[in-house]
C-alpha cells in the first residue's frame, strides 16, 4: 500500500509537470531540464537508500521518516511563482521518494522466496496500475476545475498515509557472518560480467522510456488536449499492467527471464514508433498500452534477474543499482528529448528515441541467468 500511494503521487504528477513549468514560462528544453534534474535527485536518493539499508538495516525506520518529510515539500509546490522554486521542491520530493521507493523494493527482495521471485515482484508491480488508473481519474480533473496548486494540495494530504502505512511494514535483520559463508564472496558486491549488462541496458531501456513519457505530454498539449485528457493515458496504461503483469511475472518464474526482458524493449520501441503517428487521444492510448507494460513488465522481470544474481547481504544495495538506472535513464533521456524536440522536432525525436532499445537488446545477447534451483530453467 505504501508504494501504490508513492506511484499514484509520482506517477499522477509526473505528465502535468512540464505542463506547469510551460506555464511558468519554460521552453521544452528548459521543462526536460527541470524534469531531468528532479530525477537525478530520484536517482541519488535511490543509491543512498541501498547503502544505509544494507549499513544500518532499519529500513522501517528509514521508510517512515523519509515518507514524513515528503508531505511539507509537496505543499509548498503550491505556492512556487518561477520555475526554480518548482524545480527545487520537486527534486526534493523526487529524492524522498527515491529512497521511499527503493526500500519497498528491498524489503520485497528478502522476504521473496527463489522459486515464486517473479510472481512476487509482478504483484508487487501491480500497485502501477493501480497507480496509474487512479491518478488518471483524479489528478487531470483537479488541475483542470481547480488549478495546480489544489493539485499539489491534494497530494500532500494523500501523502500523509505513506508514513502511517509504513509503521505497519515489517522488516528483517540479515546475519553479516552467515550471509558471508552462504555467498562466498564476504558479502561484496561486483559489477562485472552479467549485473553490468543487465545495469546498461537498462539505463539504455529508460532513457527510451523518457523520450516516450515526455513526448507523449507535450505532444498532446501541442495538439490541444487539457490535462484531463493526458491523465486518460495513464488510466488506459495502468489497465494493462493490471491484466498483463501477474502473467508476466508468473512466466518469468519458469523461463528464462531475459527473454521476456527483450520483449518488453521490443514493446517499448513500438510503443516510440505509435506515438509518431498519434494526433487523435485513442492513438496515443495505444501508444500508453506499449510504454507501460514496457516500463513496468521490463522493471518486474529486472528485479528478479537482479535478485538472482546478488547474494542477500548485498541485496540492497543491488536492487538501488538496479532502480538507480531507471532515474539515470531518466535524466539522459528528458533532458536530451526536450533539446531533440527544439532542434530536430517530435517526429524525428521519437524515432531516435525508439533504436535505443534495439541497443539495449544487443547488450543482452552474451547475458547469462543466474542458475535456479527450483524453476527447472538452465541458465
Amino acid at each position: 500500500m505504501s508504494r501504490l500511494v508513492l506511484l499514484t503521487v509520482g506517477g499522477g504528477l509526473f505528465p502535468l509537470l512540464p505542463l506547469y513549468a510551460i506555464r511558468l514560462g519554460a521552453s521544452p528544453a528548459v521543462a526536460g531540464n527541470y524534469l531531468s534534474f528532479s530525477f537525478l535527485a530520484l536517482a541519488i536518493g535511490t543509491l543512498v537508500a541501498g547503502w544505509l539499508a544494507d549499513r544500518f538495516q532499519r529500513r522501517k525506520a528509514l521508510l517512515v521518516a523519509s515518507g514524513v518529510l515528503v508531505i511539507p515539500a509537496l505543499m509548498a509546490m503550491s505556492r512556487v511563482t518561477s520555475i526554480g522554486q518548482l524545480a527545487v521542491l520537486t527534486a526534493t520530493v523526487w529524492f524522498l521518494s527515491g529512497i521511499g521507493h527503493t526500500l519497498i523494493s528491498i524489503l520485497t527482495g528478502l522476504f521473496a522466496e527463489e522459486a515464486e521471485r517473479g510472481k512476487v515482484f509482478g504483484t508487487l508491480e501491480l500497485t502501477t496500475g493501480l497507480a496509474a488508473v487512479f491518478s488518471g481519474l483524479t489528478f487531470g480533473r483537479i488541475a483542470d476545475t481547480w488549478g495546480y496548486p489544489s493539485l499539489f494540495m491534494f497530494t500532500g494530504f494523500l501523502w500523509i498515509l505513506f508514513p502511517l502505512i509504513g509503521l505497519r511494514i515489517q522488516d528483517r535483520v540479515i546475519d553479516r557472518a552467515a550471509a558471508q559463508e552462504v555467498s562466498g564472496d564476504g558479502g561484496s558486491l561486483k559489477l562485472r560480467g552479467g549485473l553490468l549488462l543487465l545495469l546498461v541496458a537498462s539505463v539504455l531501456a529508460q532513457i527510451a522510456g523518457s523520450v516516450g513519457s515526455l513526448g507523449t505530454s507535450l505532444a498532446m498539449d501541442k495538439l490541444g488536449h487539457l490535462a484531463t485528457a493526458i491523465s486518460s493515458t495513464g488510466i488506459v496504461g495502468g489497465a494493462a499492467i493490471l491484466l498483463l503483469l501477474p502473467i508476466i511475472g508468473r512466466l518469468s518464474d519458469h523461463a528464462r527471464r531475459k527473454n521476456y526482458l527483450v520483449l518488453g524493449y521490443l514493446v517499448g520501441a513500438a510503443g516510440l514508433v505509435v506515438l509518431v503517428a498519434s494526433v487523435r487521444l485513442w492513438h496515443f492510448w495505444i501508444a500508453a498500452v506499449l510504454l507501460f507494460v514496457s516500463y513496468s513488465g521490463s522493471r518486474v522481470v529486472g528485479s528478479t534477474m537482479v535478485t538472482d544474481l546478488v547474494a542477500k547481504r548485498s541485496l540492497g544495495r543491488g536492487l538501488s543499482l538496479f532502480h538507480m538506472t531507471y532515474w539515470v535513464g531518466a535524466v539522459v533521456g528528458l533532458s536530451g528529448t526536450g533539446y531533440a524536440i527544439e532542434n530536430l522536432g517530435m517526429s524525428s525525436a521519437l524515432i531516435l528515441g525508439a533504436l535505443i532499445p534495439l541497443v539495449a537488446i544487443a547488450l543482452l545477447i552474451p547475458f547469462r541467468e543466474a542458475r535456479r534451483k527450483h524453476a527447472g530453467v538452465a541458465p
